[in-house]
């Protein structure tokens, strides 16, 4: 009988709610659906009545098979219940991105501050067989449209191999493409925090750059907080690649490099551009001519960097940051500049030097000229002959050298050598020893 009853109330239970994927609130109630698309249909009817992002809960895993599609003034905040939720990919949906803000003024809104479980939007890359997809895994693309992120949300693993070679914007990036052709309307992601991560852009044409994050046109991508890990862009920049009119600002986040460790490192595979530009952690191309300014090194959590592209006044088109840090950027300039002076002031110091030195030479031979002496019996070299005579004055050895236009070492061999041959081993001696053969 107790069976029974049991059986009774799981029958009369909300419905599907064994079934049920998430879950929808307009505020003051809770509807309950069995696949997402239809909670995003609701979500649909219900926007001309709530003025804030309409929360969906998820409450299972969904493999998708048909992209979440944010239409015009549509608002929706993903969240998960009360275990980790993953939206996977479908072996069989490959040309599409799994999330598609492709309204005029819609957002999707992965996450929100103190989410109690994680979310992840996967690309099925490290399945078994991997997933290899011909398109993005979130398209922020619409006018004025927006994705904005939060901490526990992870964007993963998916590959974008783009054979054959795709001409449709929505089939370029890896991880995230931010795309607006309206440059008063350009379409944004904010990265309040969460992951970006092993995702790999290899589309074989010009569009291969940016692994974790690609910036096209008038998109904007702003970086509050969070890490963008271990993605991979066949040509530039293996994390974040911003192109053409595109923005990025950064005021918090990391953006992992080279110099990262394995596992951790954004990479480049092969590079493009003249001479070969990389920018394993972020890589600008700047159009009219092209410029491509990068960093290969870990853009740190307090790298506060900048760099405005945007033709439609989001900032200066053609100009940006060198991508380095203040403090290396100044001690860079101040040993450049330390180099310069000293490639100046060497050659004008040995200049003067010589042109002092040899005045002072001049002064000190006509105050103390050099005599010839008899040495015809000592069997000494003409050199040495020079060497003993000018021994004889007051002159000190390099200035001896630099008048017989000789090394200083030049002119101590010498001097052994007639040190040797007059049997003495001193100056003075010299002094002594001609002194008495004059007497």
């Amino acid at each position: 009988m107790k069976n029974c009853f049991l059986l009774i109330v799981i029958l009369f239970l909300p419905a599907g709610i064994f079934a049920q994927t998430a879950s929808l609130s307009d505020g003051v109630n809770v509807y309950y659906y069995e696949t997402i698309y239809e909670t995003f249909e609701a979500a649909e009817a219900f926007h001309s009545s709530i003025n804030q992002p309409i929360e969906i809960t998820l409450f299972k895993d969904i493999v998708l098979n048909n992209s979440l599609v944010v239409g015009d003034n549509i608002h929706i905040r993903l969240v998960t219940g009360d275990i980790p939720i993953t939206i996977h990919r479908g072996e069989n949906y490959l040309e599409y991105p799994l999330i598609w803000i492709r309204g005029e003024n819609a957002s999707i809104t992965l996450g929100k501050s103190n989410m109690a479980q994680e979310l992840f939007i996967d690309g099925g890359y490290i399945n078994e067989p991997p997933i290899i997809a011909q398109s993005s895994l979130v398209a922020v693309m619409g006018p004025n449209s927006k994705l904005i992120m939060y901490d526990r949300v992870t964007i993963q693993n998916n590959y974008n191999n783009g054979v054959p070679l795709i001409t449709s914007y929505h089939k370029h990036g890896s991880g995230v493409f931010i795309n607006s052709t309206d440059a008063d309307k350009p379409s944004e992601f904010i990265m309040k925090g969460g992951v970006i991560r092993g995702n790999t852009n290899n589309v074989n044409n010009s569009y291969a750059s940016g692994g974790g994050v690609l910036v096209f046109d008038y998109g904007i991508f702003t970086m509050e907080g969070g890490i963008i890990i271990n993605n991979t862009a066949l040509f530039n920049g293996g994390g974040l690649f911003v192109f053409g009119g595109g923005t990025f600002k950064k005021t918090g986040g990391i953006i992992y490099g080279s110099n990262a460790p394995s596992g951790l490192r954004n990479i480049v595979l092969e590079g493009a551009g003249s001479p070969i530009t990389y920018g394993h952690a972020v890589c600008v191309a700047v159009l009219f001519p092209v410029i491509y300014r990068y960093r290969n090194d870990t853009v740190k959590e307090n790298d506060n960097l900048s760099y405005y592209g945007s033709l439609g006044g989001n900032g200066i088109f053609g100009e940006g940051e060198k991508w380095d840090t203040p403090d290396k950027h100044f001690w860079q300039r101040v040993f450049i500049i330390i180099l310069i002076v000293f490639a100046i002031t060497i050659p004008v110091f040995l200049v003067v030097w010589k042109i002092i030195f040899k005045k002072q030479l001049e002064k000190a031979l006509k105050e103390n000229p050099v005599e010839d002496i008899d040495t015809e019996d000592m069997k000494l070299s003409p050199r040495e002959k020079e060497i003993c005579s000018f021994l004889l004055t007051d002159l000190s050895i390099k200035q001896i050298a630099f008048a017989l236009k000789i090394s200083y070492s030049g002119a101590n061999f010498h001097i052994k050598n007639l040190h040797k041959k007059l049997g003495i081993k001193s100056r003075a001696e010299l002094f002594v020893k001609f002194k008495k053969k004059t007497d």
